[in-house]
């Protein structure tokens, strides 16, 4: 997400930004779905994408990091 697109993320109607987590949040679990229904020996690996995803976008979103 650019610097632009949080500004308008973050002045944006709360029911519109409500809609989008909610939309997020079910990709979500479509995602942790899909890796559940993996063969195991791929799971770790479709996890830890997931997890490192987040990871990035809660630090991109983190507003007590100055960006």
């Amino acid at each position: 997400m650019s610097t632009d697109e949080a500004s308008d993320q973050a002045s944006a109607d709360p029911s519109e930004t409500g809609a989008a987590d909610d939309e997020r949040a079910a990709q979500i679990r479509d995602e942790l779905d899909a890796i559940e229904g993996a063969p195991l020996a791929e799971r770790g690996v479709r996890y830890q994408s997931l997890v490192d995803r987040l990871r990035e976008s809660l630090e991109r979103s983190d507003p007590a990091a100055g960006g």
